[in-house]
């Protein structure tokens, strides 16, 4: 069994899912301007990744916004350092509330 394989797999497996949030999330931007934007975060989807939450291939509200695809109309990750947006608070995974 080729371990390389098994990565591989995860990876498309990872950026699947983060394209599937990411299209889950920009339906529930409530309001965004240049500087900031507001998002009504749904229930069990995570703040940041890790804990249990974390787990089985399941995107996080940061690693969405780190590839800059909520925002950006062609769907292209843009994102510099400079600008990559940020979550200011977080919320339990299980929380449905605004971001």
């Amino acid at each position: 069994n080729d371990p390389s394989a098994d990565n591989s797999n995860s990876t498309a497996k990872h950026r699947k899912a983060v394209s599937a949030a990411t299209k889950r999330l920009k339906e529930r931007v409530l309001y965004q301007d240049d500087d900031f934007a507001v998002i009504n975060k749904p229930a069990g989807m995570a703040c940041q990744p890790g804990g249990r939450h974390g787990v089985n291939g399941r995107a996080c509200v940061s690693e969405v916004l780190s590839t800059g695809r909520l925002f950006d109309e062609n769907n292209a990750n843009t994102t510099t350092s400079e600008v990559r947006p940020r979550l200011v608070h977080r919320l339990d995974a299980m929380t449905t509330a605004v971001l």
